[in-house]
């Protein structure tokens, strides 16, 4: 059987317009449609971007885009853009490939709403625009205890802070569980904002089943371990010693050492006294003067 042959058919104007018109499948001249349009399949919406054809045999725009016009479909929030005026939504802009609310706007319904965070109030009624926001004693909207601000715009909860069903929790990999904001699971937190893969002691028998863990390794006992020189913390994460590589700050296991150079070194002010543990120099001083 012979395969297909697509070839469109467009013109470009003095302007620099360009206007598809339709495309020939061997012989066959297939006019392209406009949305509600009848269509056959999804071929038949090429001239819309970001267009299909539904079940009911219409050109419609697909998810996360609607339409602005009978040629044009623009996106949501969420939705795939390459620049501001992508984004239909207004107060809306285009981030990462993607249509967001701007700073100090928050999304509900599809619409972006001006925050009441650090707005003027007298009772916490004042702030109830915003899930967990709350009037101050100086008069002003802010977020709960154990909610953090986002986008500058809303609120949302830290792990163990209260949440709604389905509402977003602020801590990477978390989701919120009766009510509460926990940790996905296999995932267990390093911080109130932070979840990471806790596979520390699972059954492994080669290194690659422990690449969920940074700087594991799989154990002659067929464990997850962390690799040699590296610190296991909390029986969850492995960290780096002293004089090790590293990203950032949090990857050395001393709370006193920093990553200098991409090294675990100790803060200044900071000696080592041992491969994972750093001390202030007063008190070293002090010690090796008894």
């Amino acid at each position: 059987m012979d395969s297909k042959i697509l070839l469109l058919i467009s013109i470009v104007t003095l302007n620099s317009t360009i206007t598809t018109f339709g495309y020939l499948i061997h012989d066959d001249w297939i006019v392209l449609r406009e949305l509600s349009e009848s269509c056959e399949n999804d071929f038949d919406c090429l001239k819309l971007s970001f267009a299909k054809c539904n079940k009911n045999k219409k050109c419609e725009c697909i998810n996360n885009f609607i339409a602005s016009d009978r040629f044009k479909c623009l996106p949501l929030i969420g939705g795939y853009c390459t620049e501001d005026k992508n984004c239909l939504i207004n107060n809306s802009v285009c981030v990462n490939r993607a249509c967001k609310c701007k700073p100090k706007f928050f999304e509900k319904s599809n619409r972006c709403i001006p925050t009441t965070l650090w707005k003027s109030c007298e009772t916490d009624d004042d702030c109830n625009s915003i899930f967990h926001a709350e009037c101050s004693k100086n008069k002003t909207c802010i977020c709960r205890r154990n909610t953090i601000v986002v986008n500058d715009a809303m609120c949302q909860p830290l792990l163990g802070g209260f949440c709604w069903n389905n509402e977003p929790c602020a801590a990477s990999n978390s989701i919120c569980m009766n009510n509460e904001c926990k940790c996905k699971k296999n995932y267990v937190s390093v911080a109130k904002h932070e979840c990471v893969l806790s596979f520390l002691g699972k059954t492994c028998k080669r290194d690659r089943d422990c690449l969920e863990i940074r700087l594991a390794r799989c154990s002659e006992n067929n464990t997850c371990i962390c690799e040699t020189y590296k610190i296991s913390h909390g029986h969850k994460i492995c960290l780096q010693v002293l004089g090790e590589n590293c990203l950032e700050d949090k990857d050395c296991a001393s709370r006193s050492a920093l990553c200098i150079n991409s090294k675990c070194r100790c803060a200044p002010n900071y000696v080592p006294i041992s491969d994972y543990e750093c001390l202030e120099q007063w008190k070293y001083n002090l010690y090796a003067g008894l």
